[in-house]
């Protein structure tokens, strides 16, 4: 019987040293789970913030891109407004040289003039020449020219 006793001690033993092994497996096993998920967590945590930061500079530089192309931009409607003024100015000085005589052409072409003011044939063949937008254009600039005298 000592034996049997014996025996069975061991086997109990035996059986609560295997549920104790079962046991701390498990417990084992549920903390390497808990620990790989808190793993998880923490990478995917750290993945957010990466992408956040890259999303965060690329609204940034976004931004800067959209500025410097209406920087830009305005720069070369300024420029292009300035150009434009140049150029009317240019044109307006030109039309202004071309509409009026100075003094030194107004006695170089005296005689002209003055054969141009007293024939009115001659006048009648210069309008006919003229498009009719220039030969009001010339009847209104006629009299500046024929103020000889007055250097207006």
């Amino acid at each position: 019987m000592i034996e049997q006793e014996r025996k069975e001690q061991e086997d109990r033993a035996k059986m609560e040293a295997e549920a104790n092994k079962r046991r701390l497996d498990k417990e084992k096993c549920l903390t390497d789970n808990r620990q790989l998920m808190e793993e998880k967590r923490r990478q995917k945590e750290m993945e957010f913030q990466q992408e956040k930061v890259f999303a965060k500079h690329f609204v940034e530089d976004t931004a800067a891109w959209k500025r410097e192309q209406l920087e830009t931009l305005q720069k070369r409607k300024h420029e292009q407004q300035e150009h434009k003024e140049h150029l009317m100015k240019q044109m307006s000085a030109k039309q202004e040289a071309a509409q009026h005589m100075s003094s030194a052409e107004k006695v170089m072409n005296q005689d002209l003039l003055n054969k141009l003011r007293t024939d009115p044939d001659l006048i009648q063949k210069v309008q006919e020449k003229l498009p009719s937008s220039a030969s009001a254009t010339y009847k209104r600039t006629t009299n500046n020219i024929f103020n000889v005298g007055n250097d207006s």
